[in-house]
């Protein structure tokens, strides 16, 4: 392969690339787990957090939902992540990405 034609390759490749972190930036989800409500975007960033009152008696308890809630929705990102990528890839996966973490 020659040279101009792997670095417009890679252009290409970058390109698209950063239309995917676009698209997962506005890609949202909604999950609900133990009276936690959250709202995370395809690239991991919560965007909104319910706490239903019942939870807050028990401090420990509200941690610990917190964080189980906020692990649901973080794999829900990486979900979102891995189908946008296999859609410009050709169902290759390509981990460690920028946006992928």
């Amino acid at each position: 392969m020659d040279f101009l034609k792997l670095i417009k390759e890679a252009g290409n490749i970058k390109r698209k690339l950063k239309e995917v972190e676009e698209h997962l930036s506005r890609q949202k989800e909604s999950i609900t787990h133990k009276g936690i409500s959250l709202e995370i975007n395809g690239k991991g960033e919560i965007l909104n957090l319910a706490i239903d009152e019942s939870l807050c008696q028990n401090k420990g308890a509200l941690e610990r939902t917190v964080l189980e809630a906020v692990n649901r929705g973080t794999q829900k990102a990486r979900d979102m992540q891995k189908k946008a990528l296999q859609k410009i890839t050709g169902g290759s996966d390509f981990p460690d990405l920028p946006f992928m973490h």
